[in-house]
């Protein structure tokens, strides 16, 4: 698009006030909230005529984004027009490239003079976007954000040896506090939790809209590491162990910049720390500084040009991997707590690595034949670290570690490895994941080192049990029925979209007797009720649940629910 003559008027405008004391430039300046991850502030230009916004714009290749003409700056309650544009044309869409980024220029009314601060507001509309509290003095802390207390500012005293893996059972409290929330900025988010026998699970948290809280309990085996993720983007990991209540402080101000630093390379890391815990036996861990932990080469297994590797080989090429990994860390600035956790997060990688197995990518004109990874392969690895260690379960990715021991074979039936593996096999198999593991259950024959490990076997059993008869309870009125059960929730966007579907769906298979019954995953009773009447999901054979939460998570243990939709 051509730049108007009011731009070009503008322009110039600026130009010339160039040399004006008043003029001011912020780069990439820190946002305090954000509703959206599409659009990112590299520049701020003051005049005495004009606001010059200098935008980066995401969304996926040949999608697009769009202005509207109302958007507005606000700032000491006053509103500052849009006036015109540079690269993007208002209330038309711009689509994206194929690398997703785009790059445009807006033209606001000036703010008023001695403004430390403005907002960024689209509309009124839910999904408009709003950015709040963009600083122009440069001097904000973003490591000490409003609301965070006091004793959380300094750093931890993180003396002696570091808490140990949590062998227990038990409810955990997560109580969320949005450090720069604004009122109506976002109503969800997510906690994906790294949990040590059943993979990652997608715990959402419901947010009061006025003040940015919210809470959630749910039903814990041990030690379990998550993040927080909101409007899309994710924040550092901590720690939790079961029976406890924590107060999460999640720093909104952290997005933008990580925005920054995840499309301008090289760019440092801006080290601004995305969440604090209080009332966890992990506080002190949890609440250490930011690390960059940009290494200087990531995980290369393979050189394509070799040809196929046999296993002794893919597998010593993951050992030097780990060894280098470790040397880094070891140089790294950081607290030892850190370094412990990541060197499991290396030694996680290499299992990963083992799963992917990089050699079944190559082509060979020799006709190699790939040999697999047998049990000695799976030792060696395991022999880099202390498998006795309490530390060995404290990890982001834990379990692709618990997951590969079922690649042991065990001459001794004892010690935390094979307590581990009886542990990982029979919850996969009673839950439904990993369909096809092929070892040995708890049973009266198996005697496990820990007991905690039993109590974890007998838990899930009771759990998927009572899922039984919950579901049991539920479909009882419809004997004699088809059912088609879907389970779903209000948080996952292509669930909603296959219940924008349900009345055709309904319609072809209206000859036949089936009942259509709905199961809620952790949906607050407001958004379930209004995507139910949005997508008119209704009818005479349309039946809907919104179950107590841990009603509705032994029913998936039951059916083995593990990914949505």
């Amino acid at each position: 698009m051509k730049p108007t003559k009011l731009f070009l008027a503008l322009a110039v405008a600026v130009l010339l006030g160039a040399c004006s004391s008043e003029n001011k430039v912020i780069e990439f300046p820190l946002v305090g909230a954000a509703n959206t991850k599409m659009i990112v502030f590299e520049k701020v230009e003051l005049t005495d005529t004009a606001t010059v916004l200098t935008i980066r714009g995401f969304n996926q290749p040949n999608y697009w984004i769009r202005v509207a003409a109302c958007t507005r700056l606000v700032a000491q309650g006053i509103e500052c027009k849009l006036l015109d544009s540079r690269d993007i044309e208002i209330g038309k869409e711009l689509f994206m490239p194929e690398d997703g980024d785009s790059c445009f220029t807006l033209l606001f009314e000036p703010l008023p003079k001695g403004a430390i601060s403005f907002d960024f507001i689209e509309g009124e509309a839910e999904d408009d976007w709003r950015i709040y509290d963009i600083d122009l003095t440069g001097k904000r802390d973003a490591n000490k954000p409003e609301g965070l207390p006091h004793e959380l500012y300094r750093e931890p005293k993180a003396e002696g040896a570091m808490p140990e893996y949590a062998y227990e059972i038990g409810d955990v409290t997560i109580n969320v506090h949005l450090l720069g929330y604004r009122e109506g900025c976002m109503k969800r988010m997510t906690l994906p939790v790294n949990t040590t026998f059943e993979g990652q699970r997608s715990v959402d948290v419901n947010i009061d809209p006025k003040t940015g809280e919210g809470s959630v309990t749910f039903r814990q085996h041990g030690t379990a590491c998550s993040f927080v993720i909101v409007n899309g983007r994710g924040h550092e990991a901590f720690f939790f162990a079961p029976g406890e209540t924590i107060d999460l402080y999640v720093n909104l101000a952290r997005i933008n910049q990580m925005a920054r630093y995840n499309y301008q390379t090289p760019v440092e890391n801006p080290l601004i720390k995305g969440c604090w815990t209080k009332g966890s036996r992990y506080d002190a861990l949890n609440n250490l500084p930011p690390v960059d932990w940009n290494a200087p080469d990531s995980l290369n297994t393979y050189d394509y040009t070799e040809g196929v590797m046999d296993a002794d080989e893919y597998v010593e090429r993951l050992i030097d991997f780990y060894h280098d990994e470790c040397d880094f860390i070891e140089s790294t600035p950081c607290h030892p707590w850190q370094k412990i956790v990541t060197k499991n997060i290396a030694l996680a990688s290499c299992f990963g690595a083992l799963e992917r197995d990089h050699r079944k990518y190559v082509t060979s004109d020799n006709g190699d034949v790939l040999v697999p990874f047998k049990s000695e392969h799976y030792e060696r690895i395991f022999s880099l670290v202390d498998t006795e260690s309490p530390y060995l379960l404290l990890g982001r990715d834990v379990y692709r570690i618990v997951k590969n021991t079922r690649g042991l074979n065990f001459a001794k039936k004892s010690g935390q490895l094979y307590d581990i593996y009886i542990t990982h096999n029979t919850v996969s198999k009673t839950v439904g994941y990993n369909i096809g593991i092929v070892g040995e259950t708890l049973n009266e024959n198996v005697h496990l080192s820990n007991p905690f490990f039993a109590k974890v076997c007998h838990d899930v059993e009771q759990q998927v049990d009572n899922g039984e008869k919950i579901l049991r309870k539920l479909i009882e009125p419809y004997k004699g029925k088809f059912i088609l059960l879907d389970v779903w929730g209000t948080w996952c966007g292509p669930c909603k979209r296959a219940l924008a579907n349900s009345q055709e769906e309904y319609e072809h298979l209206k000859d036949y007797d089936i009942v259509y019954l709905y199961l809620a995953n952790r949906s607050s009773e407001e958004s379930w009720k209004n995507v139910i009447k949005e997508y008119n999901v209704t009818g005479d054979n349309v039946v809907h649940y919104n179950l107590p939460a841990e009603q509705q998570t032994a029913i998936e243990h039951f059916l083995g629910v593990n990914s949505f939709p």
